[in-house]
């Protein structure tokens, strides 16, 4: 099992792990894995736990793993779409 020592060395070790993948996007799944395991009472100093977290949504980047959620997802209208009218809200033609 691999001891890291500091979340650089965790960010080091994904960076040999998905050398496809640039190291601002490393950096940026690492800080939210951290937050992640903040949220959820995790110390920052569980490191393999932060690793684990950061290597699953770096596998869904390099397109290593498929976002099972994500297979066939229906087509929910954002809220910044307008809302769709009814042919009821229609004027009447006189």
């Amino acid at each position: 099992m691999t001891r890291y020592h500091s979340l650089d060395d965790v960010a080091q070790r994904l960076l040999l792990d998905f050398p496809s993948l640039d190291v601002r996007t490393i950096a940026r799944e690492v800080a939210r894995a951290v937050a992640a395991a903040k949220l959820v009472g995790i110390a920052e100093d569980e490191l393999l736990m932060i690793e684990l977290v950061a290597r699953a949504q770096l596998d869904l980047r390099a397109g290593q793993r498929v976002d099972v959620a994500r297979l066939d997802p229906e087509n929910h209208p954002s809220r910044a779409d307008p809302p769709a009218e009814s042919p009821a809200a229609e004027p009447a033609v006189a």
